[in-house]
């Protein structure tokens, strides 16, 4: 790892954590995109790891219609399961499905790597279910045979 790598890290004892992904993403902007309808390309669902207000799902809701895919919402904290469903309801075109994560929820199945309390702290110590919430998308993903999984 070149010296640049490593200024761009910061270390909490054994996690890494990037100050910026900059360098991950790459510039698509000149690729001629593939038809929306290509099997291919096609999205399978649109999976938002929510815990704002349902109000802060519009875009997400507008963009699932759009492509004709079906939007899962994994709410938390601020996320009101009704909200959405009352939201998405008024979407024509719209459908969802709403899964509602109880606070510290977890399963005995799962890893619990990344909810440690080492991250938690790399976190600044602000309390997530990202990780919950991701497992929950990969074996939803799994049981619908879904191969191909748009996350936002």
């Amino acid at each position: 790892m070149s010296a640049a790598s490593l200024a761009s890290r910061r270390s909490v004892k054994n996690v890494e954590q990037r100050t910026s992904h900059a360098a991950l993403s790459q510039d698509v902007s000149e690729t001629p995109a593939p038809p929306i309808r290509s099997r291919s390309s096609r999205l399978d669902a649109i999976v938002v790891p929510a815990s704002r207000p349902a109000s802060c799902l519009k875009p997400a809701i507008k963009l699932s219609a759009l492509l004709g895919v079906q939007l899962v919402v994994l709410c938390s904290k601020q996320t009101n399961g009704k909200q959405v469903a009352d939201r998405v309801s008024t979407s024509p075109g719209a459908r969802a499905l709403i899964v509602e994560i109880p606070e510290k929820w977890s399963h005995p199945k799962f890893p619990t790597r990344t909810s440690d309390q080492v991250f938690k702290r790399a976190n600044a110590d602000r309390d997530s279910d990202l990780s919950a919430k991701r497992n929950v998308a990969l074996v939803l993903a799994r049981l619908h045979e879904q191969d191909r999984l748009r996350r936002r």
